[in-house]
């Protein structure tokens, strides 16, 4: 008697081999778990045939999906990140290095000692301002917060 493959109980190589052998040119993922469904008898879906084709990266290659689905290599956090430039700072009263020493010369709060009464203005990576304040900033701080660009 011949045994109807499976998707629900079938191994990963088993699902790969009824993705190959139901794959048509152009055919989308969810197209291609409705296919798949109608051979096993099973509800398989598009869900599950991406998350197959992001573990095995050989079936996009060998069987690319049409559509919107798009599979992604894991991005370091440096690809395709132009660099920052430096924003000009336009305030009244202020030029940009006198900005910049302000920030230099801020006390540097850690986030777990900054207080209600210290600026949370972030002048280095997990460091805070710290100069006296009355609302989230310093005088300093509000101002730049509310600059006219």
């Amino acid at each position: 008697m011949l045994q109807r493959p499976t998707w629900e109980r079938g191994t990963s190589t088993v699902k790969a081999q009824l993705v190959r052998s139901h794959y048509k040119a152009g055919i989308t993922a969810s197209g291609l778990a409705t296919s798949i469904a109608a051979t096993t008898g099973e509800r398989v879906s598009r869900s599950a045939v991406v998350s197959l084709y992001r573990r095995y990266p050989i079936l996009a290659s060998t069987h690319p999906l049409s559509g919107a689905t798009r599979i992604r290599r894991n991005k370091t956090v440096n690809d395709d990140v132009p660099p920052m430039e430096p924003d000009e700072v336009r305030i009244e009263g202020f030029t940009a290095e006198q900005a910049a020493a302000y920030d230099a010369a801020a006390p540097g709060v850690s986030v777990l000692d900054v207080t209600n009464r210290e600026c949370r203005w972030p002048v280095a990576h997990g460091l805070f301002c710290g100069h006296p304040a009355q609302g989230r900033y310093c005088r300093h701080h509000t101002r730049r917060a509310r600059r006219q660009a």
